[in-house]
């Protein structure tokens, strides 16, 4: 397999695991295992969401409020609720008086009141969303919100180890790639979508900065899930 090739397939790869749950085998490769970081597949991201909102995609073509409902579901399936869950996690830790009570909140397996309020805003903007866009406007919402995540990948700014101790850091051929990648997106989405989902991501980055001093896999999970939401404002706007 030529080398260029390897590379991409180990990106998505990577990305894949990374962001959903579809039942993929882990990475066996040892160059695989040690050199590729998700940064590394970055320009992978929107393709990675695609393939994660497709099942939605195709059960939005079905008769409402069926589609819609199934659509729902299977967003929640395909991606094992990780996001939603770093969404919920990261709204409870805000709660928290100091940043050691705000990390230990964040390993709590438990939901508390700020996580289970946050839920049930994301699943109505969803519903909302669900019933005004088509499949294709669906699936680029859900390639936006993993591909604007990227631009936060620095090594300096993770927390602690796990998944996220495997990030890396974006260079600048992967973010100028990934961002005319994201860029072509205007084309199935209105600019406000484009732009809110932008502003989203800048906003909760500096939130989470400030309020557990970094990224782990919860904050990641609440950039995307914050992302999406305001993509779904946009469009509905």
């Amino acid at each position: 397999m030529p080398p260029w090739l390897t590379h991409a397939y180990y990106a998505c790869r990577r990305a894949l695991i990374f962001f959903t749950r579809y039942p993929l085998p882990p990475l066996t490769s040892r160059s695989a295992r040690a050199d590729f970081t998700l940064a590394d597949a970055a320009w992978a991201l929107p393709l990675v969401g695609i393939l994660a909102a497709a099942p939605a995609a195709l059960a939005l073509l079905l008769p409402e409020p069926l589609g819609v409902w199934l659509a729902l579901a299977l967003l929640l399936l395909t991606s094992g609720a990780l996001h939603e869950d770093g969404w919920a996690d990261v709204w409870d830790a805000s709660g928290g008086a100091t940043r050691a009570r705000r990390l230990a909140i964040l390993k709590d397996s438990r939901v508390g009141s700020y996580g289970v309020l946050a839920l049930g805003v994301l699943l109505l903007i969803r519903w909302q969303g669900l019933l005004a866009a088509s499949p294709l406007q669906l699936l680029a919402i859900a390639a936006l919100s993993r591909g604007l995540v990227a631009f936060t990948f620095r090594n300096r700014w993770q927390l602690g180890g796990g998944l996220a101790a495997r990030v890396g850091t974006l260079s600048l051929g992967q973010g100028l790639l990934l961002g005319a990648q994201l860029l072509l997106l205007l084309l199935l989405l209105p600019p406000a979508a484009w732009l809110l989902a932008l502003l989203a991501v800048l906003l909760m980055a500096l939130w989470l900065k400030r309020l557990l001093g970094g990224f782990n896999g919860d904050g990641y999970g609440a950039m995307i899930i914050a992302a999406e939401l305001a993509a779904w404002g946009g469009l509905l706007l």
